[in-house]
């Protein structure tokens, strides 16, 4: 139970983990986590494989290296093999070739080789080579971006051959200076005649991991925009309306390309050979992909679908995307911020209800469970719409919120387990009070409530007397030995020592644990306390041979609970019952040393033999009482206490 004082503390607590956590939230590491969450919902896409089936792949493969060796040498082949392709290709007319592969450098020993090939890209059907640009480190030298065809770019900033200075430069008298140009080290398709250039570029678009996840449109440097292969010949090729800057590809297939494809070394022979009509059906209209596949060319890329898929299946794929527009969208990663603090608050929400541990822990688990199901439901049903949602950072802080509020929860419920031991070891058998804090629901136990109990009020009789013709260390000393075999008796019989009243003793059976024999355990408390007076009695001197006391025992309705403020409190009982109890120990005075009333006789049943005192009339009280002693336990019911009357 969480005391009103402590809820203040908790709930600027709970807005101080909710303000971190939201900072926290803002770190890019989040990213990297919906991403992985996500790329096992795009393999789960890429599964139903909705290729294009125009797009065609010609591969390089370990066949064609094997096959060609004999003939061309070994890789690189001349770039007349190539001519050859597209002298065949050329016409049955198919819709586009694309080289996944770089012609940067002439062959200075086969220059008829690079001029064949140069004569074949040239024609009506648009042929496509791949471009690329460089990391400053690398030995290439830069190049300046105006002095490039504009077919390179598209989109160039308008003051690019802007040389003169601002004219502000000009009222201060400053020397004049161009502004400096625009360069960047790219790797181009130098063998191709300029004005035949179409050429984008082909560089891996990764993640932080490593993996490739998304495609650019274009690269950006200053202004200059130089287009990505796949979205330059979407454009130019299939006309598609103005895609996003960056899409999330969408895979078609997993570990094998589901497009169609040839070996190189096939390609060419079956086009070499007077290609019938088949043939010239298969390829017409086709995107024809040309690129190595073949191992040992490293040109293998990472990508959610695989660990090693060739980089002209990216292409292919972002191409496919662009054509279709079927390419995933990703939710704002503000949804994911905003998922993870409202499912963080529902969690912390739990520390507030009234609880035990163990239900807490269930009730509160089977909640963190439903909605981490349920984000994960969510994610798999988006992604099948073409979506993306980010489900990583709410799922991660929902789990981590659970564990830190069970965490709180089981400390919170050590202390107040060692408090409520601390409190009621002195009101009840220590025995009892572990196996009390022990139960699931044990707080419901200690919580303020009213029911029947049985109260016994004990006293001394003549105690004033007896401590004038002491000092205060010894009557200290003997009422302390006293108590200890009182206090027992008791325990003995399940009751709560509710306090000590200067030389009186209260208390009573029924709470904080219920007993149905609450009226038996009392009275049979009674009688030990008795014979444990006799045994007490025989330890003391002459002086003391008259040391007495009185029982009185009333069974009815009281309230029990937490009594005090918050500095002092004690767990006591008060009401009517408790203050007839307290009158009949008062009758007992030269009549009885045990006097309980009628309804504590009827509520012990035929347990013990009574004698009867008749009815009295006690303060505040208009009705008489009827008063009994308890004399002995009835023979075959317990023998093991007995009474011992004055």
């Amino acid at each position: 139970m969480i005391m009103p004082k402590h809820r203040l503390t908790l709930f600027t607590a709970i807005g101080l983990y909710l303000l971190l956590q939201w900072g926290v939230l803002q770190l890019p590491i989040w990213q990297h986590g919906n991403d992985l969450v996500s790329d096992h919902w795009v393999k789960k896409e890429a599964e139903k494989g909705q290729f294009d089936s125009d797009i065609l792949f010609i591969n390089i493969d370990d066949e064609s290296l094997k096959n060609f060796e004999p003939e061309v040498g070994k890789w690189p082949w001349p770039r007349s093999v190539h001519g050859y392709l597209l002298e065949a290709l050329k016409p049955l007319q198919p819709k586009v070739i694309i080289f996944d592969m770089f012609f940067a450098s002439k062959d200075i020993y086969r220059l008829d080789s690079d001029i064949f090939f140069n004569e074949q890209v040239s024609g009506e059907i648009p042929i496509y080579m791949a471009s690329s640009f460089l990391n400053e480190s690398s030995p290439v030298e830069a190049q300046k971006l105006s002095e490039l065809p504009s077919s390179f770019f598209i989109e160039t900033p308008d003051n690019t051959h802007r040389k003169t200075p601002s004219t502000k430069f000009q009222k201060k008298g400053l020397q004049n200076k161009a502004q400096p140009e625009t360069e960047m080290k790219l790797l181009l398709p130098e063998i191709i005649s300029r004005e035949n250039w179409k050429t984008g570029l082909v560089n891996f678009y990764r993640s932080d991991d490593l993996v490739g996840r998304n495609y650019p449109m274009f690269h950006e440097k200053e202004g200059w925009k130089i287009p990505y292969m796949s979205y330059l010949v979407a454009r130019d090729v299939f006309d598609i309306k103005e895609p996003p800057p960056v899409i999330r590809l969408k895979y078609q297939g997993t570990e094998k390309s589901l497009y169609q494809h040839l070996s190189y070394y096939h390609a060419l022979a079956l086009l070499n050979n007077s290609p019938d009509e088949d043939t010239r059906a298969f390829f017409k209209d086709k995107i024809i992909f040309i690129g190595a596949s073949a191992t040992g060319l490293n040109d293998l890329r990472a990508t959610p679908v695989s660990l090693s898929q060739p980089a002209m299946l990216i292409l292919a794929t972002a191409l496919d995307n662009l054509i279709h527009g079927d390419y995933f969208r990703v939710y704002s990663e503000h949804w994911s911020v905003a998922l993870s603090l409202l499912f963080s608050l529902v969690i912390l929400c739990w520390i507030l209800f009234k609880l035990s541990y163990k239900l807490f822990l269930i009730q509160a688990g089977l909640t963190t469970l439903i909605l981490i199901l349920g984000l994960w439901i969510l994610a798999g049903y988006t992604s099948s719409k073409g979506f993306l949602f980010p489900v990583a950072a709410p799922a991660f802080w929902c789990l981590l919120t659970f564990i830190l509020v069970s965490f709180y929860r089981g400390i919170r419920e050590y202390l107040d387990k060692q408090m409520a031991t601390r409190i009621f070891s002195r009101f009840m058998d220590p025995n009892v009070v572990s196996t009390l804090i022990q139960e699931d629901d044990w707080k419901k136990s200690l919580q303020s409530r009213s029911g029947p109990l049985t109260v016994l009020f004990s006293d001394i009789r003549g105690f004033t007397s007896l401590s004038e013709s002491r000092t205060a260390e010894q009557v200290i000393d003997l009422l302390n030995k006293y108590f200890d075999t009182q206090v027992g008796a008791i325990f003995n019989h399940n009751g709560t020592l509710d306090k000590f009243i200067g030389d009186a003793v209260m208390a009573f059976w029924g709470a904080p644990l219920e007993d149905k024999n609450q009226a038996v355990n009392a009275v049979k408390a009674a009688l030990e306390m008795s014979q444990n007076l006799e045994k007490f009695k025989q330890q003391l001197g002459k002086e003391l041979e008259n040391f007495e006391i009185g029982i009185g025992i009333h069974s009815g309705d009281a309230v029990v609970g937490m009594l005090g403020s918050q500095k002092r409190y004690d767990y006591t009982a008060i009401g009517d019952t408790v203050n007839l109890a307290s009158r009949i120990e008062g009758v007992t005075k030269g009549r009885a040393r045990i006097l309980i009333s009628e309804a504590t006789m009827q509520a012990c049943g035929d347990i013990f033999f009574y004698r009867s005192h008749g009815s009295f009339e006690v303060k505040g009280r208009k009705q008489a009482v009827n008063l009994y002693e308890p004399m002995i336990v009835k023979p075959g019911v317990d023998s093991s206490v007995q009474s011992s009357t004055n």
